[in-house]
């Protein structure tokens, strides 16, 4: 199997080709299971969540936000204030939107995982059965209803 392959450019049959998976019976239990041996888990890589203060701070810690910051400072040293305060809104204003965004980020992933199909249904082995998502393996054929969640 090829990290970079771009699966939606390719035909079915080149893709059960490449997945080394047979398109009417699926894989085997066997195969399914060195394949999940092999690869993992069908899960999203998680990361502890991140404290909102250390989100906030990271806004400031770029080389960027510090010459604007030591601008701001030289600006209001020499006497001129109005720049200084420009600076010091700008800083603060990026710092904030750059909070928003990465907050939301993290809340998103948080979402998607609540939404992952617990269970699919797959052929392993010529028979359709129910196999819980995180057991899904490179070359599993899944059968997808109206109004299923994709794994």
């Amino acid at each position: 199997m090829t990290e970079n392959t771009l699966w939606h450019s390719i035909s079915k049959e080149d893709a059960v080709s490449k997945l080394g998976t047979d398109a009417a019976a699926g894989l085997t239990a066997e195969e399914a299971a060195a394949r999940l041996k092999e690869r993992g888990p069908n899960l999203l890589r998680e990361k502890p969540p991140r404290n909102p203060w250390l989100i906030l701070w990271e806004q400031f810690n770029s080389a960027l936000m510090m010459v604007l910051a030591a601008a701001a400072v030289i600006a209001f040293l020499t006497g001129d204030r109005a720049d200084a305060a420009v600076i010091a809104a700008i800083l603060i204003l990026n710092a904030a939107l750059g909070f928003w965004q990465e907050y939301k980020a993290d809340r998103a992933m948080e979402a998607l995982k609540k939404m992952a199909a617990p269970v699919v249904r797959a052929l392993r082995g010529g028979a359709l059965a129910e196999v819980p998502a995180r057991d899904l393996v490179p070359g599993d054929i899944i059968l997808i209803a109206d109004g299923d969640a994709v794994p």
